[in-house]
C-alpha cells in the first residue's frame, strides 16, 4: 500500500512550485491517506517505533527517501541550505512528521493539517531563530 501511495504522491509533488509546497503538500496527503486506516496506523506506529530500538531489524518506511528528493530539490534552487547533508535533514522532518502523527492519534478532534502541518513546514524551512532587523 505504501509504495503505490508514493508513486501517487510524487506525481502530485511535480506540480508544486517550491519546496515548501512540496513537503507542505506531500504531509497533506499523507494525512489523508492517513485517516483511511487509523486502527492500522495505530497498531503500525507501535511497531515502528519499538523496531527502531533494534538497529538490526529495523526497516524504516521509506518516507525519508522521499523527503530526502524534496529535500535535494531544495537545495538544487537554492531554497533549502547545503551546509547539512540532505539525508540529516531529511530524517529531523520525518521525526517532525512522526511528532505530527503523534498529535493527530492523540489529538484527533482538535488537530488541524492546514495549521499544524504549515507550521510544521514553516518551522523546518525557517526554524525558531527570531529574524531582527
Amino acid at each position: 500500500m505504501s509504495s503505490e501511495y508514493v508513486d501517487l504522491v510524487l506525481t502530485a509533488l511535480e506540480k508544486q512550485p517550491n519546496t515548501r509546497l512540496k513537503i507542505f503538500e506531500m504531509f497533506r496527503q499523507q494525512f489523508e491517506w492517513n485517516a483511511q486506516y487509523r486502527d492500522l496506523l495505530r497498531v503500525y506506529f507501535v511497531y515502528q517505533f519499538q523496531s527502531m530500538l533494534k538497529a538490526e531489524t529495523y526497516q524504516g518506511s521509506g518516507l525519508d527517501i522521499v523527503l530526502a528528493q524534496i529535500i535535494r530539490y531544495g537545495q538544487e534552487n537554492g531554497e533549502v541550505r547545503k551546509d547539512m547533508p540532505t539525508e540529516y535533514l531529511a530524517k529531523h522532518l520525518e521525526m517532525m512528521y512522526i511528532m505530527e502523527f503523534l498529535v493527530w492519534l492523540l489529538e484527533p478532534e482538535t488537530w488541524d493539517a492546514e495549521k499544524n502541518l504549515g507550521a510544521m513546514v514553516d518551522l523546518f524551512m525557517h526554524g525558531v531563530e527570531n529574524k531582527r532587523e
